[in-house]
């Protein structure tokens, strides 16, 4: 059945990059620049998880192996992001030194050569307001692109620093969700490289990509779902891949997302979820009490709604305004997303991750 396992992984580079040529193109143009000793502006790369963004840019790096690059994936501080990008060009180990020794190791390794640092999920440093100090040390530095890539849209609104916004000035570029087409086409890339020939049929293809243009056209769902599939199949002992075999793989699928996404929560942000799977629709003002109820920590409404901010970003709540009639001003309503299983995520709180 299997032929090459790793294409069932997002880190893997499939042969051909499809539906993001133009975007590859801008990247592809500004490394040729690069290669050539020109600095060009910098890029940010925005659009929803799965829309291509990360595959695009490595594979671009990739094919331009003239141009020295450097990828990291955001830590949480520019600290963490630092420690990784020195320690990626230096191979030392770095951690513990202070931030301006680490950054003397990357300056004295990097030399005057033009350089392009890719600082994937960039929002993890700026959207809580500790990625001004990077970016403020990279953007000023000569030779040097930047190239942040973000499932968030308002990233660049999150920068704090007006003196990081007047030295990093990226040229925007969208990466739109993939349609069921695109995805399907997408899948069957990976299936072609991964496994021999004939093992999944044509509607359990078509069942993976359907559930991925459901979830917003990430094509990480879909090589996700490929991947559980495949592994259903092979520990049944089956020598092909059915819709049926797709649909247990989107239940482990579902129930691997929410675990590793509830895992990251606060204690806090758990007990709102709860509250909300359980009264399915409440509003904020509800919150504030039924979390006090069910805590005994009384916690005032901007907190609550810091925290309904921060479950909606991560995709599993939706907040909605509803009018209450003419003249009567509106509500605000919160509830689970429709993209969500209840009956998953109330597992993963009572089996797994004990709500406070």
């Amino acid at each position: 059945m299997l032929k090459n396992p790793r294409a069932l992984y997002h880190d893997y580079l499939p042969s051909k990059l499809l539906f993001r040529e133009e975007q590859y193109k801008v990247i592809a143009d500004h490394l040729k620049l690069l290669e050539k000793g020109l600095a060009p502006s910098s890029l940010l790369l925005l659009g929803p998880t799965g829309s291509g963004k990360t595959v695009t840019v490595r594979r671009a790096i990739e094919d331009h192996r003239g141009c020295r690059a450097v990828y990291v994936v955001c830590q949480g501080t520019s600290y963490t992001t630092l420690v990784e990008m020195a320690e990626s060009v230096s191979e030392k180990k770095l951690w513990g030194y202070g931030f301006n020794k680490v950054w003397e190791v990357f300056e004295e390794e990097v030399g005057d050569n033009p350089i392009v640092v890719v600082l994937d999920e960039l929002d993890k440093i700026v959207v809580p307001g500790k990625g001004d100090e990077l970016l403020y040390k990279l953007s000023r530095r000569p030779m040097t692109t930047i190239i942040g890539v973000s499932n968030r849209l308002d990233v660049y609104e999150h920068i704090r620093d007006q003196r990081v916004r007047s030295s990093f000035v990226p040229r925007v570029m969208l990466f739109p969700p993939y349609s069921a087409e695109e995805l399907e086409k997408i899948v069957k890339l990976r299936i072609e490289e991964a496994l021999e020939e004939g093992v999944v049929e044509e509607g359990a293809l078509r069942y993976m990509a359907a559930l991925a243009a459901r979830r917003g056209g990430d094509a990480r769902y879909a090589i996700d779902v490929l991947r559980f599939s495949v592994e259903v199949a092979l520990k049944k002992g089956l020598q092909k891949i059915t819709t049926r075999e797709v649909e247990e793989a989107k239940e482990e699928v579902e129930m691997d997302y929410i675990a590793k996404g509830i895992a990251s929560l606060g204690g806090g942000q758990r007990a709102l979820l709860s509250i909300i799977v359980e009264k399915k629709r409440v509003t904020p003002s509800e919150l504030v009490e039924l979390y006090a109820t069910k805590t005994g920590d009384k916690l005032s409404s901007r907190r609550i709604s810091d925290y309904v901010s921060q479950l909606e970003m991560l995709g599993y709540v939706v907040v909605t305004k509803r009018g209450r009639g003419k003249g009567r001003g509106v509500v605000w309503q919160i509830e689970l997303s429709p993209t969500i299983s209840p009956q998953v995520v109330e597992k993963c709180l009572k089996e797994t991750f004990a709500t406070p």
